[in-house]
C-alpha cells in the first residue's frame, strides 16, 4: 500500500500538531503536524513523478494524508471523468472541513464540462451528507457565481435540510461571496428570513468583514441586522 507517511514525518513541526487539533474539533484521525504549505510542495513532487497509486489507498490513517490527497486532486493532469471518479471515491472518507476545502480546485478541467459538473454538484448536495453538501456548495461558489446560475444556487440553498454547523457555515460563506456581485439578491433573501438565524447572522458578519464589499453596503447590513433582531 502506497504511503507518504515517512515523507510527511520529515516535514513535521511539533507546534503544529496541537494547533491543527484546535482548528478541527472531534478529528477522527491522528495528526502528524505538517503545514499545508509543506504538504502542497510534496503534492507537486508526486505529480511530477506521476505517482498516483496513493489515491487508490483509502482510507488514509493520518489527517495530513487526507490533505495531501485533496491537493493531488487539484492538478490539471486528469480528464474530467477521471477527476469525477477520484472525487467520488474520496468523498466518503472526507470527515472535516479542512480536507473538504482543500480538494479539487481544478477550474480548467471542471469548466470544460460546466453544465454537467453543476448537476454533479447538485447530486452531492442532495445526498444530505454534511461534507458532500459542503463540497458541492464550495464548488458552486468557486465556479458558478455568474448570472446564469445565481438564482439556481439560491433555490438550491433553500432546499437544504441538513443544518450541520459546517453546512450552515458554508452557506453563509457562499452568500457573503455572492454579495460581492449580486448584492440585491442576497439582501432580499436575508430580509425575507427564509434562512435560519445562524445563516443570516453569519452571512451579514462575513460580508461586513469582507474587503470586497463597499462600506455603504456594510453600513446597510449593520442596520439590517438591527432591524431583523432588534439590537
Amino acid at each position: 500500500m502506497k504511503s507518504y507517511y515517512n515523507e510527511l514525518v520529515e516535514l513535521k513541526k511539533d507546534s503544529l500538531k496541537n494547533f491543527n487539533k484546535s482548528l478541527i474539533p472531534n478529528l477522527d484521525k491522528e495528526i502528524i503536524g505538517v503545514s499545508n504549505i509543506k504538504i502542497k510542495e510534496l503534492s507537486k513532487k508526486i505529480i511530477q513523478k506521476k505517482d498516483y497509486e496513493f489515491l487508490n489507498n483509502l482510507p488514509h490513517l493520518f489527517y495530513e494524508e487526507d490533505i495531501l490527497h485533496g491537493y493531488l486532486l487539484s492538478y490539471n493532469v486528469y480528464t474530467y471523468q477521471e477527476l469525477i471518479e477520484l472525487i467520488e471515491k474520496f468523498l466518503p472518507y472526507v470527515s472535516n472541513w479542512a480536507v473538504c476545502d482543500t480538494m479539487a480546485k481544478n477550474k480548467k478541467v471542471l469548466l470544460k464540462e460546466h453544465k454537467q459538473y453543476f448537476h454533479k454538484c447538485l447530486e452531492w448536495i442532495n445526498t444530505n451528507k454534511t461534507y458532500y453538501i459542503r463540497f458541492g456548495l464550495l464548488q458552486m461558489m468557486s465556479y458558478y457565481l455568474i448570472d446564469n446560475y445565481v438564482d439556481k444556487i439560491i433555490d438550491i440553498i433553500l432546499t437544504i435540510h441538513n443544518h450541520d454547523y459546517y453546512v450552515d457555515m458554508m452557506i453563509s460563506w457562499l452568500l457573503a461571496t455572492m454579495m460581492i456581485e449580486f448584492e440585491d439578491k442576497v439582501i432580499s433573501l436575508l430580509k425575507e428570513k427564509q434562512l435560519n438565524d445562524f445563516i443570516i447572522r453569519k452571512t451579514i458578519s462575513k460580508s461586513i468583514e469582507s474587503y470586497r464589499i463597499s462600506n455603504d453596503t456594510k453600513e446597510y447590513l449593520k442596520e439590517l441586522r438591527k432591524l431583523l433582531y432588534n439590537k
